[in-house]
């Protein structure tokens, strides 16, 4: 499993789960400002997970599950 984050587009997802995660901690600390800021982006981060995704010609099978599986948590 560690060994598919090193595929682009998952390293990208596994970035902005990173990025939700430190954001909603922010927020609930009282740092609302920078937690917006940080959850900005998270969604920039998931929208370019798709991107490199589909640029990717050369992907394996098995990263592009792994990836599926990492967007149903973002």
């Amino acid at each position: 499993m560690i060994r598919q984050l090193f595929d682009p587009a998952n390293a990208v997802t596994a970035a902005g789960l990173v990025l939700s995660v430190i954001a909603i901690s922010l927020a609930l600390s009282g740092r609302v400002e920078l937690g917006v800021a940080v959850a900005l982006w998270a969604l920039l981060a998931d929208h370019l997970d798709g991107v490199v995704a589909q640029r990717l010609t050369t992907r394996a099978e098995r990263a592009g599950e792994v990836g599926k599986n990492l967007e149903l948590f973002g």
